[in-house]
């Protein structure tokens, strides 16, 4: 009887325990939506060039500023008051590969998008997978620096311009 009442629970809970990482797998790619739009926002309210950084290998991501301390100096900064603080992809999910125009396609180590003062964003593809291997595409816009999140694995050269 016992085995029958654990057998029951079980066949009840597993199914929604693979609802919770799917939940959990598309709000990780809604979050890192969101850092993106951030992003652009803020390159074009400061008027500075603002990256977002992705640690392909940890799973974290972060953005940096671009402060001028003359007119011959400047760095990137990453910025402690930040709103949008550096974020890790919670456990299960990872970044498959990053593809933009300067680099190419990054699948170790890190690299950028850099969002310009212009309101411009650098064209890139972000791909997250999860331990099922499933994969969102997440698009970003040059000129709108939105971000679009589909189901499966989207090439650069598949982006549609926008209009």
């Amino acid at each position: 009887m016992v085995l029958l009442v654990i057998g029951l629970l079980l066949g009840i809970a597993y199914p929604n325990m693979n609802r919770v990482f799917d939940v959990k797998f598309k709000s990780s790619a809604r979050i890192l939506a969101g850092t993106i739009q951030y992003a652009f926002n803020s390159a074009a309210m400061q008027k500075t060039y603002v990256r977002l950084h992705y640690s392909i290998d940890t799973g974290e991501y972060w953005i940096t500023t671009f402060t001028q301390e003359s007119e011959e100096t400047g760095e990137f900064v990453e910025d402690p008051l930040a709103i949008v603080s550096r974020n890790e992809l919670p456990v299960g999910v990872k970044f498959e590969d990053i593809v933009t125009l300067s680099a190419g396609k990054i699948d170790e180590g890190e690299t950028t998008t850099m969002f310009m003062p212009t309101g411009m964003a650098e064209p890139t593809v972000i791909h997250l997978g999860n331990e099922d291997g499933e994969i969102f595409t997440i698009l970003v816009k040059p000129l709108s620096g939105r971000s679009e999140i589909l189901d499966g694995y989207i090439d650069l050269e598949e982006m549609e311009p926008e209009a």
